[in-house]
């Protein structure tokens, strides 16, 4: 699963701008529904895979600690 996200860790865009804690908070919210979603409707997958091109905790480590409780 590649969702959207703020592509803070693509080369050249880190720090071009400052962090937009709104768009940050929206962009996690879309993601955990969406790995939710993955998780709920496919009962005979066995892995899913979440990848973002983003340095963030919100898009990161914490969406997977959401989804653990």
């Amino acid at each position: 699963m590649d969702p959207s996200c703020t592509g803070s860790g693509l080369v050249g865009r880190y720090g071009e701008t400052d962090k937009d804690a709104t768009r940050l908070k929206k962009l996690a919210s879309i993601q955990v529904r969406l790995l939710m979603h993955a998780m709920r409707s496919f009962p005979n997958v066995k892995k899913i895979v979440y990848s973002t091109c983003s340095i963030y905790p919100e898009e990161n480590e914490e969406v997977n600690i959401y989804l653990l409780y």
